[in-house]
């Protein structure tokens, strides 16, 4: 209501997350947005962490192929939320999903340009009025599969968030529900080694040629790994149905 007056009257304005508990009611302020010209913003301050904008850049590069998965896992505490608390209210909060788990879906909406066509969900309660496991899967038009799991259930200093992008060549870990470090494994090369050395305080942790990693997938007897190459008959690694012209193995660390 608030958001629509405001913007009726000729005022931009910025929303606090949730943008509305319904699709009804979000539709009504983006319609009049869109017939008032005026801008309707919602804070979803995760897009301007430091590392979150050097991930985004990095994925939209595509230096690392295709994102492929992510995975977002938030263990939250509930010790100042009693039974009777407002965001255990549906009808108020809209559940942990859409009071919550915004931030981290549109954490993932900003790492790609693909456009989620699928999306699949079930919960759990300790009570009838205390829904406190949420889980979510968003299949998006390019394949990518991220799932979204939120528990409001542990004491504070227990908390913990983790969020997991795995592409063609890389998986990256971060930590933190505001992500504050995370961690890189990485197939590069010359070129893209470099990017890696331009996330936010980063820091080479092991180093090794492709053709040196162990291949823990053949039994033993099989014998060494055989060489892939490409048309020209350079070393290449297969990946995701593309093929990249990597040669080192890289982990490292990085921090905001």
């Amino acid at each position: 209501e608030m958001a629509c007056k405001a913007m009726t009257c000729g005022k931009h304005v910025l929303i606090e997350k949730p943008m509305a508990t319904s699709l009804e009611n979000a539709r009504r302020i983006m319609d009049l947005r869109d017939k008032t010209g005026q801008v309707a913003g919602i804070d979803y301050m995760l897009r301007f962490n430091p590392l979150v904008e050097a991930l985004a850049s990095l994925t939209h590069s595509g230096v690392f192929g295709t994102l492929r998965r992510a995975v977002v896992e938030n263990y939250a505490q509930d010790e100042i939320l009693p039974p009777d608390h407002w965001f255990w209210n549906r009808e108020i909060s809209g559940g942990i999903l859409v009071e919550h788990g915004v931030h981290f879906f549109d954490l993932i909406n900003s790492l790609t340009k693909a456009t989620p066509k699928q999306v699949s969900g079930m919960a759990h309660g300790r009570n009838s009025c205390q829904e406190d496991q949420v889980l979510a899967t968003v299949v998006y038009d390019n394949g990518l599969m991220a799932t979204h799991y939120h528990a409001f259930s542990r004491p504070g200093f227990f908390e913990h968030t983790s969020i997991r992008l795995v592409y063609d060549l890389a998986q990256i870990d971060l930590l933190g529900w505001i992500p504050l470090a995370g961690q890189v494994t990485a197939l590069a090369n010359e070129a893209t080694v470099k990017v890696l050395y331009n996330l936010p305080g980063f820091q080479e942790k092991e180093k090794m040629a492709i053709k040196d990693v162990p291949d823990l997938s053949r039994p033993e007897g099989w014998g060494e790994r055989p060489p892939v190459l490409g048309n020209g008959g350079e070393p290449v690694v297969v990946s995701g149905g593309g093929t990249y012209q990597v040669d080192t193995y890289i982990i490292g660390t990085f921090a905001a």
